[in-house]
């Protein structure tokens, strides 16, 4: 048995008893505002619980590269180069998992297209489809671009 829901409920009261028809729309328009509020609040939730697992997950690499920082800041011994890139391939993985892409890698050659690419030197003004050289990787999230990767002449190295 499917049971009905509020709207529904005071529908059908609006239909059996029209001599009350305006506490009824009353009622109506105040159980639509709170079903929109009762929406908007379990969306909040959603993106809460998303953004809660995603810092959970980076948690880790980003503490151990905090740490790295403090050590860099405090203490005399050398750090190795290695212990960071480990942490910061987890930290990249993790933002992977969660839709992050990498527009290119450094000294890759790929054709121009000025929806993902940006120039890094102004003087240079490539035409799409041109061949160029990332200087430094574009960043996107699902479908949307949010960092364009720092192109430049293939020539320069």
């Amino acid at each position: 048995m499917k049971f009905p829901n509020p709207i529904e409920n005071l529908i059908r009261r609006f239909r059996r008893q029209p001599g009350d028809q305006v506490t009824l729309v009353t009622r109506l328009t105040s159980e639509i505002k709170r079903l929109k509020e009762d929406k908007k609040t379990s969306e909040e939730e959603i993106v809460r619980a998303s953004f809660e697992n995603l810092f959970t997950e980076a948690s880790s690499p980003l503490s151990q590269l905090l740490l790295q920082l403090h050590l860099s800041r405090n203490q005399s011994s050398a750090l190795r180069p290695a212990d960071i890139l480990v942490h910061v391939k987890r930290l990249v993985a993790t933002f992977q998992q969660h839709g992050l892409s990498i527009l290119g890698q450094p000294d890759e050659i790929q054709c121009f297209d000025p929806n993902q690419h940006e120039p890094i030197n102004p003087a240079f003004q490539p035409e799409p489809n041109m061949p160029v050289r990332i200087r430094f990787p574009g960043i996107a999230y699902k479908d949307s671009v949010v960092r364009r990767a720092a192109v430049d002449s293939v020539e320069t190295k």
